[in-house]
């Protein structure tokens, strides 16, 4: 074949000659779409720290909103997120003592989520939830050592969805 032709024949199935690639408008023929741009990370609050163990409660510093004892960077849209430090067992292996928890108050906790139960009383609790029925919930350690407790709506102040854990060396002192 003569070399002259290339050029036309490139011209023709719109083929670039230096890149290989196409000249004309690529027709989309995927089944994958991009996915969702990120919330940018900012420094979340640490507030006080969660005893996961046999009493289950979570000790608040009383610090203002977006003020706490030092930050956590995380990537979460809910500008009322607050984060707290783990110690204790009832929720390990998913959350380890010196972690922390990221909570954010804004979204919905739905069935199977982990979430920080604030009592009546002042109790506060991370666990996992596992059911809302009738006037009821239900509150699950993720360690087997622990019973499940069924609580009466009625004692329940508010319940706050955990986004994430955040490793015991991404603190960043106030």
């Amino acid at each position: 074949m003569d070399k002259k032709w290339i050029p036309v024949l490139a011209s023709i199935f719109g083929v670039d000659l230096l890149t290989g690639r196409s000249t004309e408008s690529p027709i989309e023929t995927t089944n994958v779409a991009l996915a969702p741009a990120l919330a940018p990370s900012r420094l979340i609050p640490v507030v006080g720290h969660v005893k996961a163990g046999p009493d289950g409660f979570l000790e608040e510093m009383q610090y203002p909103v977006g003020h706490g004892e030092g930050f956590v960077e995380y990537w979460v849209k809910d500008q009322s997120a607050y984060a707290v430090r783990v110690k204790g067992d009832s929720m390990h292996p998913r959350y380890r003592a010196g972690e922390f928890i990221v909570v954010t108050p804004g979204i919905e906790a739905l069935p199977g989520r982990d979430v920080v139960v604030k009592l009546a009383d002042g109790h506060k609790l991370l666990k996992q939830l596992n059911w809302i029925r009738d006037d009821e919930i239900q509150l699950l350690s993720i360690n087997n050592g622990y019973a499940p407790m069924t609580i009466s709506k009625d004692e329940i102040e508010s319940i706050h969805r955990v986004a994430g854990s955040v490793p015991p060396d991404a603190f960043i002192p106030a």
